[in-house]
């Protein structure tokens, strides 16, 4: 995210670079957090909080528009087929837990 915006804002300008999709942003489906010691640049230890949301894609078309960035390509998988993709980031296997986890 950059520093300058919201989470919110930060999810649509991702999912338009690495989807190409422009998308509503809805609610939080999930939070998850991570710390590792020692790990940064100042041998300081490192904490990741990372938020799942919701969202409706409104337009656009499938596509990686992002630059030298992180992401190769993007498609639509079903949500039982996503735990055989490999290899995966592991924020998929979170999610996917959350999404079939019984009411």
């Amino acid at each position: 995210m950059e520093f300058d915006e919201s989470l919110q804002q930060a999810v649509v300008r991702e999912v338009l670079e690495e989807t190409g999709y422009t998308v509503e942003v809805g609610g939080p489906i999930a939070v998850h957090h991570f710390t590792k010691p020692n790990t940064g640049r100042d041998g300081r230890p490192y904490k990741s909080v990372r938020v799942i949301f919701a969202a409706a894609v409104t337009g656009g078309s499938l596509g990686t528009l992002e630059v030298d960035g992180s992401t190769d390509f993007a498609q639509w998988v079903p949500l039982d087929e996503a735990p055989s993709l490999l290899p995966r980031a592991d924020i998929i296997d979170v999610a996917v837990a959350e999404l079939t986890r019984p009411s």
